[in-house]
């Protein structure tokens, strides 16, 4: 399974990045249809019920209310630059999105397990940890993956196929690296290779926070940050789903590769939704008697990279 994310994660920033080179940025969104189709297609030949004989109906009240808390969240974190943070509607949303992400406690707490997240599952020290560790290196490599094209763009005069073609590395280490590191695992445990591989991976990261996108060329700066990253997701991602799905138990098994995959996908969500807003106030702290709309608007000239642009 993190093989084959990991496969995907190197086709799609490349075929996007020729898309919006080719055709238009608009097109991207159009990769998503046939994919779609395709999973719901699979799903539908492959997947199978649960075990659980204690499973009956949807949690409906638990989905409305942690996709309604999760959507305010973000909208209220990517509303900050334009409005700023003590503006009343981005107050709101924020408060509206904690208080329907506490319903959800509160509900999945009443439907012990009915729930479509048991938090009985969290009793379990590994399956609670692990899950924290997921939600911290994904918001990371999320973070990562969306900002560094745009430097690689802007600063490095990459074109949008090169900036996709830049992260390949990662992705293919991850992708392939993935199936020996399952095999590791199995023979030295998880726990070596859940401290080892964030260890990597952070390197990676923090070489990326220092690399001079100006003046440093791919093979001096970002290749071997990329091969670093990906090597630490490599070694870190498949004891970490099997170690969450055998905390849970095999009844519960596909409630935990859910809860897992759904707390990697929010990871991503909240990092380019709270790492814009950082990005904004960074940049908006640079320019001396503007306006927040002003601030936006000079920050659009920047990343579209029209002439004169220029910052930092």
């Amino acid at each position: 399974m993190g093989g084959a994310a990991a496969l995907m994660m190197a086709a799609g920033p490349l075929l996007g990045g020729w898309l919006v080179d080719q055709v238009s940025w608009r097109a991207i969104f159009l990769l998503n249809v046939p994919l779609a189709i395709a999973a719901a297609g699979l799903a539908l030949r492959f997947g199978c019920e649960s075990k659980d004989p204690r499973a009956h109906q949807l949690d409906w009240g638990g989905a409305a209310s942690v996709a309604i808390g999760l959507a305010a969240i973000t909208w209220g974190l990517t509303a900050i630059p334009g409005a700023g943070f003590q503006d009343k509607i981005v107050l709101a949303a924020l408060g509206v999105g904690i208080a329907f992400l506490t319903s959800f406690i509160v509900i999945e707490a009443r439907l012990h397990e009915q729930a479509m997240m048991p938090l009985s599952l969290y009793r379990s020290r590994n399956f609670a940890a692990t899950n924290v560790l997921t939600l911290l290196l994904y918001f990371a490599l999320g973070g990562a993956l969306y900002y560094l094209p745009f430097g690689l763009i802007r600063l490095g005069n990459y074109s949008s196929t090169q900036a996709g073609a830049a992260l390949l590395p990662s992705a293919l280490i991850m992708g392939f690296g993935s199936l020996f590191a399952g095999t590791i695992g199995d023979r030295l445990g998880a726990r070596l290779l859940l401290t080892v591989g964030p260890i990597v991976a952070s390197c990676g990261l923090a070489m990326l926070a220092f690399i001079d996108l100006r003046q440093q060329s791919y093979w001096a700066g970002v290749f071997p940050s990329m091969l670093l990253l990906g090597a630490g997701m490599a070694i870190t991602v498949p004891p970490l789903t099997s170690t969450v799905m055998a905390a849970a138990g095999k009844a519960h098994a596909g409630i935990a590769s859910g809860v897992n995959n759904a707390v990697a996908r929010v990871a991503g969500l909240l990092a380019v939704a709270a790492l814009g807003a950082v990005f904004f106030d960074d940049f908006s702290h640079h320019l001396t008697g503007t306006t927040p709309a002003q601030a936006i608007e000079a920050l659009n000239v920047v990343m579209s990279g029209q002439p004169g642009a220029s910052y930092g």
